[in-house]
């Protein structure tokens, strides 16, 4: 993957200029380790976040022990904070939670399936490949979940959104860790299996949709396994 100094990210102004400002700085730390600026074990060094953001330190501190008590990152004694790097049980509980969730917005999706809901399926399938070509893999990997976001919020049903917010940042934890090595051969395959899930909408057929993406989310399951065997 390419390497990329979490710095370099460029925070919306917008995200620092709110009254709540610690919990702007969460939503600024959150889409950092997203966008994999931060990875799984690395340090969050809160005096250097302060500065580049023009806040306090206590107000970075702040934000940063709201990011420990969800569990997204974890204080690290004498050594600040660190994005957490999960137990295989905690991403085998994860991976759990998000297929229940998913294959319910999917479900719903079906019986009121649309050409508008198909195209932007399709277009983040593009974006995917596109950046594949590009061999940006962190766009792959923003593409590629929006395909699952565009599932999400299209349901129609508010909670599994919300309930699968803060689940984004351990999923891309948890991408990370399954993609890390083998980035392009896992990206062709997440479009290929994206793809036939389109497809079967596109004809119609729910069940396979559903069946489809239920197998998906499972062989990303197996990937991440094999690379905590591995490891």
């Amino acid at each position: 993957m390419q390497e990329q100094n979490a710095l370099d990210f460029e925070f919306p102004a917008v995200f620092i200029t709110k009254k709540s400002r610690a919990e702007d700085i969460v939503g600024i730390i959150k889409e950092g380790i997203i966008r994999g600026y931060w990875k799984p074990n690395e340090k969050i060094d809160d005096k250097e976040l302060a500065k580049r953001l023009n806040v306090s330190r206590i107000t970075v501190r702040e934000a940063l022990s709201k990011l420990v008590e969800r569990r997204l990152i974890e204080k690290k004694h004498w050594k600040g904070f660190a994005v957490r790097y999960l137990s295989w049980e905690e991403i085998e509980s994860l991976i759990d939670v998000r297929i229940v969730l998913e294959e319910l917005a999917l479900k719903k999706i079906v019986q009121m399936i649309t050409p508008n809901i198909i195209q932007s399926l399709e277009q983040s399938i593009d974006e995917a490949k596109e950046a594949v070509e590009r061999r940006d893999f962190h766009g792959f990997s923003r593409s590629d979940y929006r395909f699952h976001q565009i599932i999400q919020s299209e349901s129609g049903n508010p909670w599994i959104k919300d309930i699968l917010e803060d689940l984004h940042v351990l999923i891309s934890i948890v991408r990370y860790i399954s993609q890390w090595k083998h980035p392009e051969e896992v990206a062709k395959k997440s479009i290929s299996e994206h793809e036939r899930i389109v497809e079967c909408l596109k004809q119609g057929n729910g069940d396979e949709a559903i069946r489809h993406l239920h197998e998906h989310l499972n062989n990303h399951r197996e990937r991440v396994r094999m690379e905590y065997q591995s490891g």
